[in-house]
């Protein structure tokens, strides 16, 4: 027997991940704080937020590139992080209070959440940061914009989850304009250990947000998302402490390499992450999704006019149909499989 679903709550922990997109559906208070995730009537302003949100998460791959000569992998990760744990703090604060840490089974949920960091924050950022050392900074943003599209895959596996004709064909589209991508002249056969490391933080990030959902939907986004942060901020340390990892710097950093670290932790990452779920507040959150799709042309324009990077055609052919498979994915019920 097959019933309709609501999308799982796990969904909206795409917005962490920049390029990921937001569920098309109706998304409840008792999920995370009223400010951050009840959407209400469309405004000009509340679209102009998350264009603003989106445009800032669209400089990460752009300025991480940038800092690569100065900073290692770990070192933008964990300064990243820091930065914007920091920032968020006060923001979450409230909504740790409210929705609970500490209730039942203290232990057992700390530990759920510290693992949950470790995986979806420290070990997908580190790959992350790992691949822009070898990848463009154009194919990082189109291949992290896949994470719903695996998602769908693992919901499969871990609810049951039936595939309707349409989410069939977004998932199908998504794996294909993938497949564009890599296969393509500089793609994975140009640098195999770049693109394996993107993909793997992908398919990482991508089990994370699948196995938040129980999670989530006890805690609530707001408190959960916060915990989980912190603990994978506090994971990157034994990494920049190991010698292996070469520590935090590469080189002696100026002036404008600080100005730039900063700008991506405060203002990229938890600066969009603000921005964009004040705009959230103010318009559905189904309508609000689809703004994310502007994240993958926008940073393959920023990587091509700020690093010289060339825009070739599987690359363009791969953002459009990425983008609209991952619109299919996100906009059509999901269905569980029953008895």
């Amino acid at each position: 027997m097959v019933s309709n679903l609501k999308t799982p709550s796990s969904f909206k922990l795409f917005l962490m991940f920049p390029g990921a997109s937001h569920p098309k559906g109706n998304i409840s208070d008792k999920y995370g704080s009223p400010m951050l995730l009840r959407g209400g009537k469309e405004t000009i302003e509340g679209y102009l937020l998350l264009g603003g949100g989106t445009a800032l998460w669209s400089t990460i791959e752009v300025a991480s590139k940038y800092l690569g000569g100065t900073f290692t992998p770990t070192g933008i990760a964990a300064v990243r992080f820091g930065l914007s744990s920091i920032l968020l703090l006060p923001l979450f604060w409230k909504a740790l209070r409210r929705d609970g840490l500490l209730g039942g089974r203290v232990r057992e949920r700390a530990f759920k959440l510290a693992t949950l960091g470790l995986l979806g924050i420290t070990g997908t950022f580190l790959l992350y940061h790992l691949s822009l050392d070898y990848i463009p900074a154009s194919s990082a943003a189109v291949i992290v914009s896949s994470v719903p599209v695996f998602v769908a895959i693992l919901s499969v596996f871990l609810f049951k989850e039936h595939f309707t004709p349409i989410k069939v064909l977004g998932v199908a589209g998504g794996l294909a304009g993938l497949l564009l991508l890599l296969l393509s002249r500089g793609g994975i056969a140009y640098s195999p250990v770049g693109y394996s490391l993107i993909l793997a933080a992908t398919l990482l990030f991508s089990l994370y947000t699948a196995l938040s959902h129980p999670l989530m939907k006890s805690m609530g986004a707001a408190a959960f998302t916060s915990t989980t942060l912190l603990f994978g901020t506090a994971g990157f340390l034994p990494f920049l402490l190991h010698p292996s990892s070469g520590g935090m710097l590469r080189g002696s950093p100026g002036m404008e390499e600080l100005l730039l670290i900063l700008y991506l932790g405060v203002v990229a990452t938890g600066g969009g992450y603000i921005l964009y779920f004040a705009g959230l507040s103010k318009v559905s959150p189904g309508a609000g999704s689809t703004l994310l799709f502007l994240k993958p042309p926008i940073a393959s324009a920023l990587a091509v006019l700020l690093l010289g990077e060339r825009v070739t055609l599987p690359l363009l052919l791969s953002i459009v149909v990425i983008s609209l498979s991952v619109y299919l994915v996100i906009s059509s019920p999901s269905k569980k499989i029953e008895g």
